[in-house]
This record gives C-alpha cells, structure tokens and sequence, in this order.
C-alpha cells in the first residue's frame, strides 16, 4: 500500500504517467489560482489538506495511516484484502465536499 503506482496502473488508459497525489492536488490548485497549501491538520490517524481557492473552490488531501488498498470507512473487498480503516467514511468525506462546492451555474 502507498508508494507510487506500478504494474498496469502505472498509466492512465491513454498511457500518460499516473502522478502521486501530492501532486495531482498541487495541479488542482494551481489551475484552480488557490491559496498557499495549507499545514495539514493532524490528527492521527489522519492528515488532512485544504486548499481555499476563489469562487468558493477548494482542493483537499488526505492520507490515512495503516489503510492499506482499501475503502475507508468501507468493508474489505475480500478474505484476503485490507482491512479499511474507520478513521474516516471516504463515501461521507466525499458527499460532504460536492455540497459544500456545487458546481457554479
């Protein structure tokens, strides 16, 4: 778990590098004109970034210890998979941020 991408998923399907999320969120931001990266907020098992951006835009950025490759908050997708962490609930986390940013009309 963690680590940069490998095998087929090394790619994207048009075959452009797959980038670490530190930096797909540092290419968000700047697209987006935000707002120097805030500290991460640190509460352990959780570290969490938030970008504020104009317009009522926002990146964030999380890293869960100990997750593995697994759903947070979700079950295990098999015997042998991870065991997701109950640090967070990814489904809640992502709800949460499209209402707090709709789309603009």
């Amino acid at each position: 778990a963690g680590g940069p991408p490998s095998g087929p998923f090394a790619r994207a399907w048009d075959g452009t590098p797959t980038r670490p999320a530190a930096e797909q969120a540092l290419f968000w931001a700047r697209a987006d004109n935000c707002g120097p990266a805030a500290q991460a907020a640190e509460h352990a098992p959780v570290a969490h970034w938030v970008q504020r951006c104009p317009h009522g835009r926002a990146v964030e950025r999380y890293v869960l210890a100990d997750n593995g490759h697994a759903w947070p908050g979700g079950e295990a997708g098999s015997r042998r998979g991870d065991v997701p962490s109950t640090a967070i609930d990814a489904t809640d986390v992502i709800w949460r941020f499209f209402a707090d940013h709709p789309n603009p009309p």
